[in-house]
């Protein structure tokens, strides 16, 4: 009901909704957390937001000190830090 109460579209649409246009939310609190020894990290990807085919995102917060697991992928990667420092590695052919 909490989660309703912020979108009510969601549940029940306005008369004007014809059902031509997906559902674009999502929130990160609804996701899978992982948790781990350095952190915990929720993934949203096309699994639970069928319509974000070429996107996905992940919400994190890491331990001072954690490292991030060395990943790549044919996708464009960004990140917004909201409070600390970080040194990446970046490859970009």
């Amino acid at each position: 009901r909490p989660r309703a109460a912020e979108e009510p579209f969601t549940l029940a649409p306005p008369a004007t909704d014809h059902g031509t246009m997906p559902n674009l939310k999502w929130s990160f609190a609804d996701s899978h957390m992982r948790l781990e020894e350095g952190g915990w990290a929720r993934q949203t990807t096309i699994r639970e937001l069928p319509v974000s085919k070429a996107m996905a995102g992940v919400n994190m917060r890491l331990k001072a000190g954690a490292v991030r697991e060395m990943h790549w992928h044919k996708e464009a990667e960004w990140a917004y830090m909201i409070k600390g420092k970080a040194r990446i590695t970046a490859v970009d052919q």
